[in-house]
């Protein structure tokens, strides 16, 4: 069952192949976690930050056995995270999609 009904978003999250009714495809869903009063001077402070917290929360849930993590953010907040290396991985395998 797909929350979402988008057939091509839904085979994206859980493939038909891999998942079921039986053995659905769990994804956390998180807001954005950008800090939009951030100043020029503290921002790679923000997006080190930022990255670890985002870091920490997902590897833990994928330990847990969820599927990955749907993160809203917008175009600088998506900017950001893209940028760290922490988060490459994660990125790279699509456990971690930033969603508008």
């Amino acid at each position: 069952m797909c929350l979402q009904p988008n057939p091509r978003l839904c085979a994206q999250l859980a493939p038909p192949e891999a998942h079921t009714a039986a053995t659905p495809a769990l994804w956390a869903v998180v807001g954005p976690v950008r800090d939009y009063a951030v100043t020029n001077a503290e921002w790679d402070k923000h997006s080190r930050r930022t990255a670890y917290l985002v870091h920490h929360y997902l590897s833990y849930h994928l330990a847990a056995g969820v599927s990955g993590l749907l993160l809203y953010a917008d175009s600088l907040g998506r900017a950001m995270l893209q940028k760290e290396p922490l988060l490459a991985p994660y990125l790279r395998d699509r456990t971690l999609r930033c969603v508008l």
